[in-house]
């Protein structure tokens, strides 16, 4: 996450000539893994902490498919800005 924020900030102050696009562009991907980043804590937490008792096993479903949207999500962006 650090450095994806390092790298974004290094964009900002390096490429001023850049179109607002790709200047969004770059904000939702930063965005995006942080969003990434902050669901992989947040998982990693419920999964080690809230979920130890077996009653609370049906409740983790609803993170990890969060999970497996923002990557889909941030995979396909990159992907289709690449193509």
């Amino acid at each position: 996450m650090a450095v994806t924020i390092a790298q974004g900030t290094f964009y900002y102050r390096n490429y001023d000539g850049d179109s607002k696009f790709i200047k969004y562009f770059v904000l939702s991907i930063v965005t995006l893994s942080i969003i990434q980043a902050g669901d992989l804590f947040y998982n990693t937490y419920f999964q080690l902490i809230t979920c130890r008792l077996p009653h609370n096993y049906k409740n983790s479903n609803a993170g990890i498919l969060m999970s497996i949207a923002v990557k889909i999500i941030l995979f396909n962006t990159v992907k289709n800005r690449l193509i």
